[in-house]
């Protein structure tokens, strides 16, 4: 009896936990960006997405044209929320941004921004995904 008690209470505790992981991020379906970049480093942004938890925002960029892209994150305001400054990609390259939006506002929209990394005379085509929150990035 006290051996199926015990078992019944570790299936019990791994259930709580799986739960707990998936549950934790809530909004972390990609959605694609596709940009051609201005010249001279303009930036680009992705549609506007709502945070709903504290977990940080995933990017995966499959394709650059020319160097790398610089990515953080915003809020549709304008307010940059990333913490620890931007993040630099190339393609393939994927990255968890630190971000403090949920902390500082609760659920708020937030939109990813992107340049290239330098100034460039050319226009730069980008490819990737992105979310607002994640599954496998701390906090």
């Amino acid at each position: 009896m006290k051996r199926y008690l015990l078992k019944l209470m570790a299936m019990c505790f791994l259930f709580v936990m799986t739960f707990n992981v998936i549950s934790m991020a809530k909004n972390n379906r990609d959605t694609t960006f596709d940009f051609t970049l201005g010249v001279f480093q303009k930036n680009s942004y992705t549609s506007n997405r709502t945070k709903e938890d504290r977990s940080s925002a995933y990017s995966k960029c499959s394709y650059v044209g020319k160097g790398r892209i610089r990515v953080w994150l915003q809020r549709n305001t304008g307010v940059n929320v990333t913490e620890g400054g931007d993040y630099l990609l190339g393609g393939g390259d994927t990255v968890c941004i630190r971000n403090n939006a949920y902390e500082r506002y609760g659920r708020c929209s937030v939109r990813l921004v992107v340049e290239t990394e330098r100034p460039q005379a050319v226009r730069i085509n980008t490819r990737g995904v992105w979310s607002p929150d994640s599954i496998g990035c701390a906090p």
